[in-house]
């Protein structure tokens, strides 16, 4: 899929035109981008647009969420003694 153009419907939101990239196909759709958080605030922001922080990881944090353990792995204790 492809974004053809697309029309602002409000501050927050737009309208999307979309249309598939395989040419046997040739399907068009409509969609909508909506601005829903921030996850790092803007230097320079709106007073008129005011957005909820967004819930879950810090924003620049690396740190990957484990599959199936607790919370992070931590490096095991090596006994060096020999």
């Amino acid at each position: 899929m492809i974004v053809r153009n697309s029309e602002v419907q409000t501050a927050t939101s737009r309208e999307l035109r979309l249309a598939c990239t395989n040419d046997d196909c040739r399907a068009v759709l409509n969609g909508q981008l909506v601005l829903i958080s921030t996850r790092v605030p803007s230097a320079c922001p709106n007073p008129a647009i005011v957005f909820a922080a967004a819930r879950g990881r810090a924003p620049h944090d690396d740190t990957p969420t484990p599959a199936n353990d607790p919370g992070p792995l931590t490096p095991a204790a090596t006994d060096m003694s020999g």
